[in-house]
């Protein structure tokens, strides 16, 4: 190797193949420094991308000029009665419009789940931003996607990780529509990786 280095290949143990892959078809919230930022670019994903949910990640209130969580009330003013569902950069809470709330039967009395939090302003409202387990009240309300959606998905986040290097890696997020994709990508020698 003339002094060079050799290193296997790069192998990632834990990862989530589809949802990688998703992350393509969902407004791009990251680095951005004010809540207008977010909503502007919200605005502009929904018209481009007409029907179902509005589903989005990456934002965060602590790099916005406010500090503070967004609200319900400033999400329906872009997005309408069109339901919209974002994911906080740290994936550990979710962003939730009044269409998305009122789809997950989401009130101002509704309890907390076990391991979650229902954020609520100082006249107890929900605000809508859901914490933790709080998000399943939500998100389980978005209709799922077609099989051949989530192929889709998996062969995007297959592609992504051989961009950066990665050959091989451990899908922790497998159930048996997953496991049938693989065999079948792995039968047509369709695997990036």
């Amino acid at each position: 190797l003339n002094g060079g280095t050799l290193l296997p290949g790069f192998i990632e143990g834990h990862c989530h193949v589809e949802g990688l892959g998703k992350l393509a078809s969902q407004v791009d919230l990251r680095g951005l420094r004010r809540l207008e930022e977010a909503l502007d670019r919200i605005r502009e994903w929904a018209r481009g991308n007409p029907g179902g949910w509005i589903q989005g990640w990456g934002w965060d209130q602590n790099l916005w000029e406010s500090w503070t969580f967004p609200g319900a009330s400033d999400l329906d003013a872009v997005t309408g009665d069109r339901p919209a569902s974002l994911r906080r950069v740290d994936g550990h809470a979710l962003w939730a419009n009044g269409a998305a709330l009122r789809a997950a039967g989401i009130q101002d009395a509704t309890p907390d789940p076990p391991g979650g939090r229902i954020l609520r302003d100082a006249r107890g409202h929900a605000t809508g931003i859901l914490l933790d387990n709080a998000m399943e009240l939500v998100e389980s309300k978005i209709p799922p996607p077609a099989p051949e959606q989530r192929e889709a998905w998996i062969r995007q986040g297959l592609k992504a990780l051989q961009r950066l290097g990665f050959t091989s890696a451990c899908d922790m997020g497998g159930d048996a529509v997953t496991l049938e994709t693989y065999r079948r990508l792995a039968a047509s020698n369709a695997l990036p990786i």
